[in-house]
C-alpha cells in the first residue's frame, strides 16, 4: 500500500510526463493489438451478460451522475416499463429503450464541431434533475416543448399551414396553448 506521500509523488510525475506515459501506451497497444483482441473475445465469451450490465451501469452512472444505474432501475420498476407520457412499454434496441428525462436547463448540451459536422453532445448530469423514463418519441418532443424558442418556431410554421391536414383542425385559442 502506497503512503499519500508516494501517491503525491507519482500523481505529480504522471502530471509532468503525460504525454511520454500515452505515447508509450499506444505503442505497447499497437504492439500488443491482436493479443488484447483475442483476450477481449474470451472475456466477453465466459460473462455476455455480466460484461453488459457492466457497461450499461457504468454508462448511465457516468451520464446521469452516481447512482444513475439504480435510479433506472427502480424508475423502471415503478413505471412498470411504460414510457411516463404516452403508456408505450419498452422495446428492445437503442430506440426502443426507456430513456430517463431530465432538465436541460439544469444540465444543458453543448455543441461540437467535428469536421462539417455539428454534433450534439451532453454534459453529465447533475442528478438532482433526473425526471421519469420517456420512449425516444416523447423525450425528443419534450425537448421542443421545454423550448421557447422553438414553440414560437412551431407556432408560426403551423399558422402558416392552418389548413392543410392537420393543422386545419386546429383553431387560433388551440394554437396559443403553446
Amino acid at each position: 500500500m502506497m503512503s499519500p506521500r508516494q501517491k503525491q509523488g507519482q500523481q505529480l510525475y504522471r502530471e509532468k510526463n503525460r504525454e511520454k506515459i500515452r505515447a508509450y501506451a499506444r505503442k505497447w497497444y499497437l504492439e500488443h493489438k491482436d493479443r488484447n483482441r483475442e483476450w477481449g473475445k474470451r472475456k466477453f465469451a465466459k460473462n455476455k451478460e455480466g460484461h453488459r450490465a457492466a457497461v450499461r451501469g457504468d454508462y448511465l452512472n457516468r451520464a446521469f451522475g452516481p447512482g444513475g444505474a439504480d435510479y433506472y432501475d427502480r424508475q423502471f420498476a415503478k413505471q412498470k416499463g411504460r414510457c411516463q407520457i404516452c403508456g408505450k412499454p419498452a422495446g428492445k434496441g437503442t430506440w426502443g429503450r426507456l430513456h430517463q428525462d431530465h432538465s436541460t436547463a439544469c444540465c444543458p448540451y453543448e455543441y461540437a464541431t467535428e469536421g462539417s459536422q455539428r454534433k450534439r453532445k451532453m454534459l453529465r448530469s447533475c442528478g438532482k434533475c433526473r425526471r421519469g423514463l420517456l420512449c425516444n418519441w416523447c423525450n425528443t418532443s419534450l425537448a421542443g416543448v421545454e423550448n421557447p424558442a422553438w414553440r414560437r418556431k412551431a407556432l408560426a410554421y403551423l399558422r402558416r399551414w392552418k389548413g392543410v391536414g392537420v393543422a386545419s383542425t386546429l383553431n387560433d385559442k388551440q394554437l396559443k396553448l403553446f
